[in-house]
């Protein structure tokens, strides 16, 4: 048994992982945005793994909010139980998770952030993307300590106290599952610091540059590239399943190159999870002609455009120019999945698109 289970997370990823024969292990992998813990990963999870009681390991790929906050709600609802001397419904085995002081903060960067978003709410100025940025490491930093209470171990067995790809040894045993940690690399992860003091300094001087007016709005709802994401090759069974977080394309094929996983170039699996919810801001459509799938996988509900249009194209396109009959899987239908189906039917362009069912919560990923 080797089965991966898109659970409905909206505009986020969570992602349920199940292995084993005759008696099933399970991996949690994100767990979508606020209030998606109660909504949809609790029911599915208590569906799915039925009297099961254990999580080999919940794995956080970063710390942006529509990935970090149902996992944040999971261990907050163990935290509730265990307080009220009840035993929680689950036990986990271990938290995969780079945090932001761990991989990207130089020393002063936290500080710095939160300086910038008090002066900003001090003066009513309206700032999304570093409220975001900011709250998403917060939570993080809630994730460690509310772990650390329940005595869950976190990120064993690390060179540095993280997960990076190109390591002296980045292959993991858990159970019967092999999973090859392909990103980010040391290499990415330093410009990923330089890009961070870059974006602080700007923030900063425009700060200055107004005299805390509403003009720092103007500039403050360009994100920087959250490319501290892990990524990771899973294998069991014969099976292989490529998963990205958010992810910048290119940054996937560094580290495949630097792991050894990419032949010339290419790469295959059976299930490709695409990366940021299939923007066409983190990759091209050669990343397409190069890591190929029978499966690909969009987690996305149309918020903020995602799945864009032309991902899906350059999914169906290149797998017909390689011949190779596909699926499509995309946990809500949108705009562009509507656009697509009418533009490149499926029979005629050789791929089958599955949403998940209404009133479901999760869809079985083959």
């Amino acid at each position: 048994m080797f089965n991966l289970y898109a659970i409905q997370a909206g505009f986020g990823d969570c992602f349920l992982l199940e292995y084993g024969a005759a008696d099933p292990h399970y991996i949690l992998i994100d767990g979508g945005p606020s209030k998606n813990y109660e909504n949809f990963v609790k029911p599915a999870m208590e569906l799915l793994m039925k009297d099961a009681r254990n999580l080999d390991a919940v794995i956080v790929s970063h710390v942006d909010n529509d990935h970090i906050v149902g996992v944040l709600d999971l261990l907050v609802d163990l935290k509730f139980q265990n307080d009220a001397g009840e035993e929680p419904y689950l036990n986990i085995g271990q938290l995969w998770f780079n945090s932001f002081k761990d991989t990207i903060d130089k020393g002063d960067f936290e500080k710095r952030l939160k300086d910038i978003n008090t002066i900003a709410g001090v003066n009513g100025i309206r700032m999304q993307e570093m409220s975001l940025t900011f709250n998403g490491i917060r939570e993080g930093y809630q994730v460690l300590s509310v772990a650390r209470f329940l005595d869950i171990p976190i990120n064993p067995d690390t060179e540095r106290g993280f997960y990076f790809g190109g390591q002296d040894e980045p292959t993991f045993n858990i159970a019967n599952l092999e999973i090859t940690v392909i990103g980010p690399t040391l290499s990415n992860l330093e410009k990923l610091k330089n890009k961070w003091e870059e974006w602080i300094k700007e923030k900063e001087q425009k700060i200055k540059d107004c005299k805390y007016t509403r003009e720092f709005a103007a500039m403050s709802d360009r994100s920087i590239p959250n490319l501290s994401s892990i990524i990771m090759q899973i294998k069991a069974e014969g099976r292989t399943i490529l998963l990205t977080g958010d992810c910048r394309g290119d940054h996937l094929q560094d580290g495949l190159i630097e792991t050894g996983l990419s032949v010339d170039g290419n790469y295959h699996v059976d299930v490709f999870k695409v990366p940021h919810h299939g923007s066409q801001r983190n990759m091209t459509r050669e990343l397409f002609t190069q890591v190929t799938a029978d499966t690909y996988v969009i987690s996305a509900d149309g918020t903020y455009g995602n799945p864009d249009y032309e991902t899906l194209t350059w999914i169906v396109e290149t797998a017909r120019e390689a011949e190779r009959n596909i699926q499509l899987i995309v946990t809500n239908q949108t705009p562009a999945t509507d656009e697509l189906l009418i533009n490149y039917p499926p029979d005629e362009w050789g791929y089958q698109i599955q949403f998940i069912p209404d009133g479901e919560n999760y869809i079985m990923i083959p």
